[in-house]
């Protein structure tokens, strides 16, 4: 039975060399950025030093965890995503909470085919527009080739449920590898160690 379609954005899954992953950076969201982030996208750092969504071309700061900030009626917000044209209280900022360990691991979906060969190849960013309501990335990763920014560590089996046109529930299945599999990648371009292999 087919994998099920369903990417979910990058969740870490645990620290390259042991020990305790979740352990976040704060870094500052310029007021008004018009541009949407979500739990679970991959972010870089932009031309004030701040935030924004990374493309499949560059290199990675880390993902995004969510962000606080005192928007324009001086209520004090946490959120798991960043709304695109957000204003801020004058004289406040907004903080988002970046996982920006270049040894974390994360757990994302395959948008193409991938075989049990392949753990050890490379694969790029598939980038996505995030679910609103949810707050929840849709990033995911394309298939190995010539690809440079993620390295896959493992293909994840583990189960999943099968449900029909009106999401009920029809059964169960494993995940495993072919196209929407399941993997567990490390950053293999990451802006803390300059956009070269960790």
């Amino acid at each position: 039975m087919a994998n099920n379609n369903a990417p979910f954005g990058f969740v870490c899954a645990k620290h390259g060399g042991g020990g305790t992953p979740g352990r976040y950076a704060e870094k500052e969201i310029a007021t008004g950025l018009a541009v949407n982030i979500f739990e679970g996208d991959i972010v870089k750092t932009d031309a004030t030093l701040g935030i924004t969504v990374a493309a499949a071309t560059d290199g990675y700061l880390g993902v995004f965890k969510g962000v606080r900030y005192v928007d324009s009626n001086g209520d004090i917000k946490f959120a798991n995503k960043w709304v695109s044209g957000t204003t801020l209280k004058s004289g406040t900022r907004a903080w988002a909470l970046i996982d920006d360990d270049p040894f974390s691991r994360y757990i994302v979906q395959t948008s193409g085919t991938i075989a049990d060969t392949d753990v050890g190849r490379k694969v790029d960013l598939v980038a996505t527009a995030g679910d609103s309501l949810s707050g929840r990335s849709r990033f995911s990763v394309g298939s190995p080739g010539s690809k440079t920014q993620f390295r896959v560590e493992r293909i994840v089996k583990q189960p999943q449920r099968v449900v029909d046109a009106g999401n009920n529930t029809t059964g169960y299945q494993i995940s495993d590898a072919g196209q929407y599999a399941i993997v567990e990648v490390s950053l293999a371009l990451q802006e803390i160690v300059r956009g070269t292999e960790v």
